[in-house]
């Protein structure tokens, strides 16, 4: 009978470690699709830093130069994830300091246009 309660136990701690394990994972796919976005606006240039304006107001720092050079001034439809970019802020002899700035990592392009609507 003490037998069949360990092996009892067992099987139990077995299963519970299974399904904490399998909602860990859901947790993990579900945040990594959190960062997924679609977005759209109009592309702009400053320097050799990209920006997507949306229709409501909102500015978007973008990645991915190679993707985007072709659309600047046009109306697009980008896909990616949101992420950070790391900006050395260090004075001369100075301490180590960086600036985390949120991105958009485009991993596709789709023009919408030519011209951005209200764009100069």
């Amino acid at each position: 009978m003490q037998m069949l309660w360990k092996l009892m136990s067992v099987f139990l701690s077995c299963a519970l470690f299974v399904q904490a394990s399998s909602q860990s994972d859901a947790a993990q796919t579900g945040s990594s699709e959190a960062n997924q976005i679609v977005v759209e606006g109009c592309l702009q240039r400053s320097g050799w830093q990209y920006f997507l304006d949306e229709r409501d107001g909102t500015r978007e720092q973008l990645t991915s130069s190679s993707k985007l050079k072709d659309f600047v001034g046009h109306e697009i439809r980008i896909s990616g994830a949101r992420g950070v970019k790391t900006i050395s802020n260090t004075p001369p002899g100075g301490g180590s300091s960086v600036i985390m700035q949120p991105v958009i990592n485009v991993k596709t392009v789709k023009d919408l246009g030519k011209g951005c609507v209200g764009a100069n």
